[in-house]
């Protein structure tokens, strides 16, 4: 795979971090970022988000970038409808008045 589709910003790796982590099997780097998420919050999603492709291939066993970047997308996708539909819930929360 070329170097560049390695180092390409990994949206599911971003919104997942340790998740995405433990889903890859890459252990190590899911618990030490669940611990530094607790203390600083954005810097597990960050390097997630940058090494994330580099990452889940060197301890994946894609055989074409192709199916890297396919299986990367459905995690991207599933942190998008995740967090649409807490996004929709709170939005009909606040609607209905439940905060008040």
């Amino acid at each position: 795979m070329p170097k560049d589709e390695l180092d390409k910003w990994n949206w599911g790796a971003f919104f997942w971090t340790w998740i995405w982590a433990f889903g890859h099997r890459v252990w190590a780097q899911g618990a030490v970022g669940f611990v530094v998420s607790i203390f600083v919050p954005l810097a597990p999603n960050i390097y997630f988000a940058l090494k994330g492709n580099r990452l889940a291939w060197e301890h994946g066993n894609y055989s074409t970038k192709e199916e890297l970047r396919a299986r990367e997308r459905r995690w991207a996708w599933a942190a998008a409808i995740f967090y649409g539909a807490i996004a929709a819930i709170l939005v009909l929360l606040v609607l209905v008045g439940a905060f008040d």
